[in-house]
């Protein structure tokens, strides 16, 4: 009796995925991690170009009619001084102020994202551009207790201030974590072929489910009046664009370790 076509497919469906898995197998964990990472940073990638596109349209599309309906406001209080002396029409023509300057400042934000990838890099010390974001951190650091640990680097090939402006959105989100009261550790040091910036903080943490989530474009875990959520996307798009990376994960001491990753000159 001759044997079915259908068992020689299945034996050899079974034959097929028993030799792929032992190729599979020639991978150890480490290089199988190591590509899933940057399949993600490649579909992230692509995603806030994307975005930084759409950011750029919007942003410009918003901005002229805030600017009108802030000087119109403006004009209002300046031209019907008497007639808007009432409380309460004050009170809602200053909602009206706060609500224009938090819409400029997400249009602002949505610029900034969309020019994350425009740069010119020039090789400088990241010890330098780090102390000069902390000096402006001055007047948050007055109940912060700061540790500033540091090693002869050499340079990187960076745009100091968009670098900058990376430093001081960690470090005020690391002060805003720690209620303005807390320990803020800022190490810089060499590895390899690469110099790293670790800023670590001890307060409430992020929980496992945002962790994954801090660099999309929009999210955020503060109040709807203070954060846009462009914070550390902006982040990520300056650092992508310096060809470095930027990861967070919470520490033994409950905050959060942000470390950047940046190649040697």
């Amino acid at each position: 009796m001759p044997i079915p076509i259908e068992f020689f497919r299945g034996v050899c469906a079974v034959l097929i995925t028993y030799f792929l898995f032992k190729a599979l197998n020639i991978f150890d964990i480490h290089t199988r991690k190591k590509l899933e990472q940057q399949i993600r940073n490649q579909a992230q990638s692509e995603k806030m170009a994307s975005l930084g596109l759409l950011s750029a349209g919007v942003a410009h599309e918003i901005n002229s009619p805030l600017t009108n309906a802030s000087l119109n406001m403006q004009m209002m209080r300046s031209q019907f001084k008497a007639v808007l002396n009432d409380e309460k029409i004050q009170k809602k023509l200053d909602a009206i102020d706060r609500n224009i300057e938090r819409a400029s400042i997400i249009a602002k934000e949505l610029l900034q994202f969309s020019q994350t990838r425009e740069s010119i890099l020039s090789p400088m010390d990241v010890n330098q551009v780090l102390d000069s974001a902390i000096a402006q951190m001055d007047d948050k650091f007055s109940n912060i207790k700061i540790l500033r640990r540091q090693a002869y680097l050499p340079k990187v090939k960076l745009n100091a201030a968009k670098l900058e402006q990376v430093f001081l959105n960690v470090m005020n989100n690391s002060v805003e974590a720690m209620k303005n009261v807390g320990e803020l550790s800022l190490i810089t040091k060499k590895v390899t072929n690469e110099v790293h910036i670790v800023i670590s903080d001890n307060g409430t943490g992020i929980s496992p489910e945002h962790l994954l989530k801090v660099f999309d474009p929009f999210f955020t875990t503060k109040k709807t009046d203070t954060g846009t959520g462009l914070g550390l996307s902006i982040c990520h798009g300056i650092i992508e664009q310096h060809a470095g990376t930027i990861t967070l994960m919470n520490n033994k001491k409950g905050g959060v370790d942000t470390t950047i990753k940046l190649l040697i000159a």
